[in-house]
C-alpha cells in the first residue's frame, strides 16, 4: 500500500469514527498531501505513459524519470526525462500530407503544469506549458524533438477521478465499505489539497 493511500484511509477512518452517526451529505474529508509525498507517489508510478491528445502524433511516449518538482499556486514546476519510441508526426504543407518518422529518442523535459478540476464530470485537466530544449542539445535531436513538443504543448490532458479505489474498514463490530467521491482538487505552494465526500455503506 502506498504512503499516499495510507494517509487517505487513515483520515477517512478517523472521520468516520468521529462523525459517522451524524454524517450529512455535505460533509467531506480534506486530505493535504505535502510536496515530498506527491513527488514520491509520482516516482513510485514511473514510467508514466503520455497519451497524445492529438491526431498528428503517433507512437509511445513515457515520462521515465522525475528529477525536480516544485509546487505553487495552481501549478507544478517539473523537470524529468521523456522517452519516445516508434514516433511519427504528421503535418500538412500546402496540399500535401507529410509523415515524419522520428523513431526513438530521449530528451530532458522542463515544464509548468496547470490544473483545472471539473467536479461535475470528476475529471482533472492537466495542461503542460513546455520549456523548449536548451541550445546545448545536438541539432539533429532538437529537430526531432521540436515537432513533438509543439503538438503536446498547452493541451489539456484529462485524468478521470470518477473511479477512485474504495476500501473496507471495521469500526467496533461493524464492517463498512467506503467509496471516495472527489469534489475539489487544489494545488498550492508545497501541497495538494483533496476534498472528498465518503460514500459509506454497511457490509453484511
Amino acid at each position: 500500500m502506498s504512503y499516499t493511500k495510507s494517509i487517505i484511509i487513515f483520515s477517512v477512518v478517523f472521520f468516520l469514527m468521529s462523525s459517522l452517526t451524524s454524517m450529512a451529505k455535505t460533509s467531506y474529508v480534506t486530505i493535504t498531501l505535502p510536496e515530498d509525498v506527491v513527488m514520491q507517489s509520482i516516482q513510485d508510478a514511473l514510467p508514466l505513459s503520455i497519451e497524445p491528445q492529438n491526431d498528428h502524433v503517433e507512437g509511445t511516449l513515457v515520462i521515465d524519470s522525475i528529477s525536480r518538482l516544485e509546487m505553487k499556486d495552481n501549478g507544478i514546476f517539473l523537470q524529468g526525462q521523456v522517452l519516445g519510441s516508434n514516433m511519427v508526426v504528421s503535418t500538412r504543407i500546402g496540399d500535401q500530407d507529410l509523415r515524419m518518422r522520428i523513431g526513438e529518442f530521449r530528451f530532458p523535459l522542463t515544464c509548468d503544469l496547470t490544473f483545472r478540476y471539473d467536479s461535475s464530470r470528476k475529471i482533472l485537466f492537466i495542461t503542460p506549458h513546455i520549456v523548449r530544449p536548451e541550445k546545448t542539445l545536438k541539432a539533429n535531436n532538437a529537430n526531432a524533438i521540436l515537432p513533438v513538443l509543439t503538438l503536446l504543448d498547452k493541451r489539456e490532458y484529462p485524468v478521470s477521478l470518477a473511479h477512485l479505489q474504495g476500501f473496507n474498514t471495521v469500526i467496533g463490530q461493524r464492517k463498512y465499505s467506503v467509496v471516495m467521491e472527489p469534489v475539489d482538487v487544489q494545488v498550492s505552494k508545497s501541497q495538494v489539497v483533496l476534498k472528498m465526500v465518503p460514500k459509506v455503506s454497511k457490509r453484511n
